[in-house]
This record gives structure tokens, C-alpha cells and sequence, in this order.
């Protein structure tokens, strides 16, 4: 605990042909490193709130565009005239798009940092093997699950062709969704953006669903928002219990994986659960899926409860 005196000087003030300055003094304490929720994450400077806010977080998602389509531009005109015919080399260039635009955003996030005098760890923690078993199973069969709601809003068929010509059945696609994007993606959206709304004391429940939403708008293709949001809240809420940053990682990697498979042995983008199973049966492989998630999500629920820490 240390005393700051602050000395606020007020109007002068004509008395009996004199002039008089009147001067306060105010006693105000500060608080120490130790009050804060968690030390760890060295927040030097007590009177700013910890980075980033609600409105900090979509003000990251307006630079996100902002680079974006800035390096998309750039690139695309390479493409255009080097590429064009060249699925390999336009998969190497969407890769270095991608990475280069999260780039310059985590450069942004360090200079507000820097600026603010904070510091953000990144939770890289070694995640709980039981954990990642439970959700190996719950990733796969949120994907059946939600699978119905990406009707709701049918996708164009000149989006689903340009979705098809940015990726590619190559080495350089697969870097691009399988690993690059978990990632980049849930560093930002669970390890910067929902871990800085928890320490601003948002409720978990509000935070998680703020950082899904967030992460639905940076894929940029409302047609898949429902199911990007929802996928977004289970790792935000795995995260938030676990405290482990891998944990949502994983479970970026298999739903993006197991994708990337399918489309790799059917070639076919367009292929549903309902597709595989028939129509006659798939009722009841959704019902059971939807059985089976709900029974893995309340046991995972009741294994977090022994003794796991939050965020």
C-alpha cells in the first residue's frame, strides 16, 4: 500500500487587498499489486481497466476487417496475375494472408498494452487429458447437432464457389484451417477478448456469449453464424473452466479437422450427416447424438466441479 497526495490548486481569491491561493490537499490510497483478482497478469497501472472492454473487443474486430481486407487487396492482385491457375500457390498466399493479418493485430494489441502499461498472459497451460477426451467426443457430436441450423439461412451458391476456390485439398490449406486458424483464433477470441471481459467483471455467461459472438463476425459469412457462435460458446465456456488455452485450441483443431477429412475423402463440400446416413435412419442418429452430447457435457460439467480453477 502506497499514498499519493494530490495538491489541487483553486481560483485566487481577493481578500482585504490581498490575494490569497487557496490550496487543498487530498489524501487518496492506491492500491497494490496484490489486490488485484489475479496478480499474475501484472497489471501495473490500477486506474485502467484491464484490456480489452466490451467496446475495445469490437473496436480488435473493426481492425481485423481493417487489415483484412488491407493485405486481401494487396495479395489479390498478385494472385490475379501470377496465381490465377494455380491452386497451390493461391493456397500458399491465402495462408500468408491469414497469418499476416493476425499478425499486425496482435502488433496492435501489444502497442495498447504497452500504452496502458498492462500485460496479458496467454494461458498455454498443459490441458487435462480427461479433459480432451470429453471433448473429442462433445466436438464431433456438436457438429451433428448443429449441423440442421446452417439451413436456416441458406448459403448462396456463388459464396459456397468462392469458399471452394480459397480452399484447396493441399498442404497449405490444411496449415491454413487446421492449424494456423485455431491458433490465431482462439488466442484473440478466449485468450485475449473473453479473458479481458472476465477481468472486467463481466459475467461468465455474458463474456462467453460476447467473445462467441465475435468470433462468429470474424469468419466474415453470416450464413454460418448460428453454428460459429455456438461452437464459439463451448470453447469459450471450456476455457473459461479448464483455464487452459489449449482446450479450446483442441477443439478448434478437430471440428476443422475432421472437415477438412471429410471433404478430403468425399470431395464433396456440401456433404451432410443426412447425406452419410439415409433419410430413413438419420432421425435417429440425431436424436442419439443429441442424447449422448447432453450426457458427455453435464459429466464433463460435474468433473470440472472436482476441483478444476476457473479463469
Amino acid at each position: 500500500m502506497f499514498v499519493k497526495i494530490v495538491l489541487i490548486k483553486e481560483p485566487v481569491i481577493k481578500k482585504r487587498n490581498k490575494f490569497v491561493l487557496k490550496t487543498k490537499f487530498y489524501h487518496m490510497e492506491m492500491p497494490n499489486d496484490n489486490q488485484h483478482n489475479n496478480p499474475s497478469d501484472n497489471f501495473d497501472n490500477p486506474f485502467l481497466k484491464p484490456y480489452p472492454t466490451l467496446s475495445q473487443s469490437w473496436t480488435l474486430f473493426g481492425f481485423f476487417l481493417l487489415f483484412s481486407f488491407g493485405i486481401g487487396i494487396f495479395l489479390s492482385l498478385f494472385s490475379l496475375t501470377l496465381a490465377y491457375q494455380n491452386s497451390l500457390l493461391k493456397s500458399w498466399i491465402t495462408l500468408f494472408s491469414y497469418i499476416a493479418t493476425f499478425a499486425l493485430l496482435f502488433f496492435f494489441i501489444k502497442q495498447q498494452l504497452k500504452i496502458r502499461r498492462q500485460v496479458i498472459k496467454l494461458d498455454f497451460d498443459n490441458p487435462d487429458a480427461t479433459v480432451l477426451w470429453f471433448l473429442l467426443f462433445i466436438t464431433l457430436l456438436s457438429a451433428i447437432v448443429i449441423e440442421p441450423l446452417s439451413a436456416w439461412i441458406p448459403v448462396p451458391e456463388w459464396f459456397s464457389n468462392i469458399i471452394g476456390n480459397m480452399v484447396s485439398l493441399n498442404f497449405a490449406s490444411f496449415l491454413t484451417v487446421v492449424i494456423a486458424a485455431p491458433l490465431c483464433e482462439e488466442s484473440l477470441c478466449r485468450g485475449i477478448i473473453l479473458k479481458g471481459l472476465l477481468k472486467n467483471n463481466m459475467k461468465p455467461e455474458y463474456a462467453i456469449m460476447c467473445s462467441a459472438l465475435i468470433f462468429a463476425a470474424l469468419h466474415l459469412n453470416p450464413w454460418q453464424g448460428i453454428p460459429a457462435f455456438l461452437l464459439g460458446c463451448l470453447m469459450g465456456w471450456a476455457y473459461y473452466k479448464s483455464k487452459s488455452l489449449w482446450v479450446p485450441v483442441f477443439i478448434h483443431f478437430v471440428n476443422n479437422g475432421f472437415a477438412f477429412l471429410l471433404l478430403a475423402v468425399t470431395n464433396n463440400p456440401d456433404l451432410t450427416t443426412r447425406d452419410l446416413t439415409g433419410g430413413s435412419s438419420y432421425i435417429a442418429v440425431y436424436l442419439a447424438s443429441v442424447v449422448l452430447l447432453i450426457t458427455l457435457l453435464y459429466g464433463l460439467s460435474k468433473y470440472f466441479e472436482n476441483g478444476k480453477r476457473h479463469v
